[in-house]
C-alpha cells in the first residue's frame, strides 16, 4: 500500500492495488490500469471508492459488500460476482451477499430506482456483477444500481442462525445484519401494526417485526397467537421508522408450527 498525506488531518490519499474494473490508462502520465486511488478524509467516517489521482474523476472501485458494510466505503463502486439472496415484491429491487452462505456484514439492499422488474433470469441464488453507488442514511447502507449481468445460477443461499431476535431488531446490536438472510425458530404472533407489519415473540418474549416487502403475505392469514417453527427472511431497516425488520421472501420461508413459546 502507498500512501501519501498533505496537511494533517485533511486528507489521506492511499493507493491500492484491485483487479481492473472500467478504467484504463490512455498516456505516460497514466497510472496502472490495476491502481486505483481511495480518498479518505477527516469529514467522513470511511473510505471514498474512488478517485483517479491521473485523471481527478471518479472510477469504479472493486469492491466486496463486507468493505462497505463494516469498513464503511462509499462512491461508485463494482461487486461480483455476489449471491442473490432475495428481492422486493415487485421484483425491482434485490438482497445480495458476498457468499452462499450467510454471514455478518455480508449482506446489503440493492436499489433499481424505477427501472423494470428483473427477468426470470435473475433468481434467488444466482450470481451477479452490479455496478453502482452506495447511499448511506441514517438507518442503513444501500447500492444504488447503475446495471446489473448475471455470471451464472447457483443453489439456494444459506441463512445465518442462532442470532437471537432480540440482536437482530436492536438498533445497534442488529447493524451486523443488515440485509443478511437470517432465520429464526420457534416464534408467534403477538401484535398486529398498519400495513401488513406483524410483531413476532420468541420463547424469551423478546420480540422482532415482520413485513411483506419482499413476500406479500396478507395478515389477515393469521391471527394472535399463531406459532411459526421457523421463520427465514432478510433483515432491512424500515426506512420511515428505523425499526429493523425481517422479511421473509416466500411462503417457504414461513414455516407454521404448534404450540410454540
Amino acid at each position: 500500500m502507498l500512501r501519501a498525506t498533505a496537511s494533517a488531518g485533511i486528507f489521506l490519499l492511499c493507493a491500492l492495488t484491485v483487479p481492473s474494473r472500467g478504467f484504463a490508462g490512455s498516456g505516460p502520465d497514466d497510472i496502472s490500469p490495476d491502481l486505483t486511488l481511495i480518498l479518505e478524509d477527516s469529514f467522513e467516517s470511511g473510505v471514498f471508492c474512488a478517485w483517479s489521482f491521473a485523471t481527478g474523476a471518479t472510477q469504479i472501485c472493486s469492491t466486496t459488500i463486507f468493505e462497505i458494510q463494516r469498513q464503511g466505503r462509499t462512491g461508485l463502486v463494482g461487486l461480483g460476482p455476489v449471491v442473490v439472496t432475495g428481492f422486493s415484491s415487485d421484483r425491482k429491487h434485490f438482497w445480495a451477499a458476498d457468499h452462499q452462505a450467510a454471514a455478518p456484514w455480508e449482506g446489503m439492499y440493492f436499489f433499481r430506482g424505477a427501472a423494470a422488474p428483473l427477468d426470470g433470469g435473475v433468481q434467488i441464488g444466482s450470481t451477479v456483477d452490479v455496478d453502482g453507488t452506495v447511499q448511506e442514511f441514517a438507518t442503513f447502507t444501500e447500492l444504488v444500481v447503475n446495471g446489473v449481468s448475471v455470471e451464472n445460477s447457483g443453489p439456494a443461499p444459506t441463512a445465518l442462525s442462532g442470532i437471537g431476535a432480540a440482536t437482530l431488531s436492536d438498533g445497534v446490536l442488529g447493524e451486523p445484519y443488515e440485509g443478511v438472510l437470517v432465520q429464526l425458530s420457534n416464534l408467534k404472533i403477538s401484535a398486529f401494526a398498519t400495513g401488513d407489519e406483524i410483531t413476532l415473540q420468541d420463547a424469551s418474549n423478546d420480540t422482532i417485526v415482520m413485513d411483506d416487502k419482499a413476500y406479500d403475505y396478507d395478515s389477515t392469514s393469521y391471527i394472535l397467537g399463531d406459532c411459526f417453527d421457523l421463520v427465514r427472511g432478510v433483515m432491512h431497516v424500515d426506512s420511515s421508522t428505523g425499526v429493523r425488520t425481517i422479511l421473509p421472501r416466500s411462503a417457504d420461508d414461513l414455516q407454521p408450527g404448534v404450540g410454540c413459546n
